[in-house]
C-alpha cells in the first residue's frame, strides 16, 4: 500500500506492508520546503501491531537512508473520532524516534489508527532537530477529511 499526503509544498509518501501480526512502514519520503529525507526502512518498522492491547509497547530500531532510528510505540487505548463521512473507533498510539546520522532529533506522535479503515485517522506530530545541518522543527495535526 502506498500512502500520500501533501499540504502547500509539504509532502509525504509510505509505503506500507498489511501483515497478519503488524502494519509495517517499508519506506518513506518526506519534503517541506527545499528539504526532502528518503529512504527504505530496513527493517520496516511496526506501524500497529495485532492484537491490539491498551498498554502493549515495542522498541525498534532501524535505518531508513544515511539515518538511523530507534523507536520506542505504546499503545494508550481507544476512542472514536467523527469524520466528514462518519465516526470510527480508532486505536490511540504514541511514538517517540530518536533519530542520529544524516537526520539528528527526535519525532514524537500520537496517531489514531482505524482498522475499519486500514489508516491512520488523526495525528498530532512533533519534528525536531537537524538535517544534513539544517535545524528544523516541524508540528502538524491532520486528520483524515475524504476517501475515495
Amino acid at each position: 500500500v502506498q500512502l500520500q499526503t501533501r499540504t502547500g509544498s509539504d509532502s509525504d509518501t509510505q509505503r506500507r506492508r498489511d501483515g497478519r501480526s503488524a502494519v509495517q512502514l517499508t519506506y518513506v519520503q518526506q519534503s517541506t520546503g527545499a528539504v526532502t529525507f528518503e529512504g527504505d526502512v530496513t527493517p520496516p518498522v511496526d506501524l500497529i501491531r495485532w492484537p491490539v492491547t491498551t498498554g502493549a509497547s515495542w522498541t525498534q530500531d532501524f535505518t531508513a537512508g544515511g539515518t538511523r532510528g530507534h523507536r520506542v510505540a505504546t499503545v494508550k487505548g481507544t476512542r472514536t473520532i467523527k469524520l466528514p463521512f462518519g465516526s470510527f473507533r480508532c486505536t490511540v498510539i504514541h511514538s517517540r524516534t530518536e533519530l542520529s546520522g544524516d537526520a539528528t532529533g527526535t519525532d514524537e506522535q500520537t496517531a489514531c489508527w482505524s482498522a475499519e479503515l486500514g489508516m491512520i485517522i488523526d495525528e498530532q506530530r512533533h519534528q525536531q532537530g537537524t538535517y544534513n545541518a539544517v535545524p528544523f522543527e516541524l508540528n502538524n495535526h491532520s486528520r483524515l477529511t475524504a476517501r475515495s
